[in-house]
């Protein structure tokens, strides 16, 4: 086979062909000298309560006050599941819940840390929303809020660590 790409092999005195040996050798370490995926490094622990007590967020017609809060309920490494909530001044609707115009509401999301360590990106379950946290430390972070579909909403809010 060696002999295809023009290299004579070489057999030492005990009939091992050494030319095989030496290209295997190369071969596992270009291997192993290739890097696999990136490792997360300092994977924040995100469990627990957050709250950004005064967000704003625009639907088509409007733009409202939110008090929000995230309640991560589980994490597994860089993988997280969530509760996101929200509350307008005066329970005015702003958002929709299967097909409903609310101004409260409380949507399970899942999603995963970013290798980076410090932007969590969240969707919702069975609705087309989407919460980005960016800057995320032990104490805080911010966060946007995206839902597309027939009656989108966007979010901007600071959420800082309840109880901590």
């Amino acid at each position: 086979m060696l002999q295809l790409f023009g290299i004579r092999p070489a057999i030492n005195s005990h009939g091992v062909c050494l030319t095989g040996a030496v290209a295997v050798a190369i071969g596992l370490g270009i291997v192993a000298a290739v890097p696999g995926p990136a490792k997360a490094e300092g994977i924040p622990d995100l469990r627990g309560v957050w709250v950004a007590p005064q967000a704003t967020c625009r639907n088509a017609d409007k733009v409202a006050s939110t008090q929000q809060k995230l309640e991560v309920v589980a994490q597994d490494g860089q993988l997280v599941k969530a509760d996101f909530s929200y509350v307008t001044a005066g329970n005015a609707p702003i958002g929709e819940t299967q097909g409903r115009a609310v101004g409260t509401a409380t949507e399970p999301v899942i999603g995963t840390i970013a290798a980076d360590g410090r932007t969590v990106y969240l969707a919702e379950v069975g609705d087309d929303g989407m919460l980005i946290l960016q800057d995320v430390g032990p104490d805080g972070f911010s966060a946007i809020y995206i839902e597309a579909g027939d009656h989108p909403l966007a979010c901007a809010s600071t959420f800082s660590r309840q109880g901590g």
